[in-house]
């Protein structure tokens, strides 16, 4: 089963009640749906304690990814692991459930009344970044077994940035126009073949709804299914997509370039060229239209537009779009 096929709610429900009251010894748990992104997710409550169940397609990597991060990083930094099950042909993972709200539903529902907390939220995110990647490093081998590649990275391995995607946009998806735009802004940032050399194991979802945050503002990390070899700087960024608009400072990114001398407008040039050439890749490759695709077509042209003119009021609007359309 591939991981973009929408499974049956109703048999993985059943599953997960098999799950839970057999293998995984949480006889009498009670099992609800909760709103999940491209996996079902399910709530477990027993007298007790709450867990949350995570189902994934058997033969899918991302099980493993998540049971191998919240197994080898620990607490601080990830939901504890509970255990495992296989059932029909999906596997279910069990882990602690972070209590918070996420940062996407802070910064959507709450941002006008919560907008310093948020960003003091979006602070400490960034720097558990190092912290992150330094437990990567610790285990590389054992992380390196299950993470997946940045498609960046083999667009750059024999070639420049701007040839490697050149070769790979796609006129018929993006536009004659929207593809040349791509590849001189690609080719314009002189920082972005040593970034996409500069590589680390990372999350590789590290947007605002994955960010747990509690009432004192701590952060958690969930949702490690993407786990994969990126550039070093591409968590921050992503992070960055959704929260500079609050004022964030461009600095946070700093820590993850090899050059720490980089200014302000360098690092910005960095950020959005490398959003440019992801966004592009992603549009260009995708096999289906999804529902949100305007709002990454339009997110594309913005971040454009602001590598080309400095102009950012689209680019504002098109984060806040994107922030609450996907």
């Amino acid at each position: 089963m591939s991981s973009y096929e929408q499974p049956d709610l109703d048999e993985l429900e059943g599953l997960a009640r098999t799950c839970v009251s057999g293998p995984l010894g949480l006889e009498g748990g009670v099992v609800e749906r909760l709103r999940g992104g491209q996996h079902a997710v399910f709530l477990v409550s027993t007298h007790s304690e709450r867990f949350v169940l995570k189902a994934f397609g058997e033969d899918e990597p991302g099980w493993a990814r998540e049971a191998v991060c919240m197994r080898l990083l620990g607490e601080q930094f990830a939901p504890v692991l509970r255990g495992q099950c296989r059932a029909g042909a999906y596997v279910f993972v069990l882990a602690d459930f972070v209590h918070g709200k996420d940062m996407r539903e802070l910064l959507v529902h709450h941002r006008l009344e919560r907008e310093q907390s948020v960003r003091s939220a979006a602070i400490r995110a960034a720097e558990l970044l190092p912290r992150i990647h330094g437990e990567f490093a610790k285990d590389a081998t054992r992380f390196a077994e299950v993470q997946g590649r940045d498609p960046l990275l083999k667009l750059t391995e024999a070639d420049s940035a701007s040839s490697g995607i050149e070769r790979e946009l796609r006129a018929d998806r993006l536009g004659a126009r929207r593809c040349s735009r791509v590849v001189a802004m690609v080719d314009a940032c002189r920082d972005l073949e040593s970034a996409l050399q500069d590589v680390c194991c990372s999350h590789g979802d590290f947007q605002a709804k994955n960010l747990m945050v509690d009432e004192s503002a701590q952060v958690r990390v969930i949702d490690w299914e993407f786990l994969r070899l990126a550039p070093r700087i591409a968590d921050c960024v992503m992070l960055w997509r959704y929260t500079w608009w609050l004022g964030l400072d461009v600095s946070v990114m700093r820590p993850f370039v090899a050059d720490q001398r980089l200014g302000e407008s360098r690092l910005l040039q960095l950020a959005f060229t490398y959003e440019v050439a992801k966004i592009s890749l992603g549009i260009s490759r995708s096999t289906t239209v999804t529902s949100d695709f305007p709002l990454w077509s339009d997110y594309l042209d913005a971040c454009l537009l602001f590598l080309e003119t400095g102009n950012n009021e689209e680019l504002q609007t098109s984060s806040q779009q994107l922030l609450k359309g996907t």
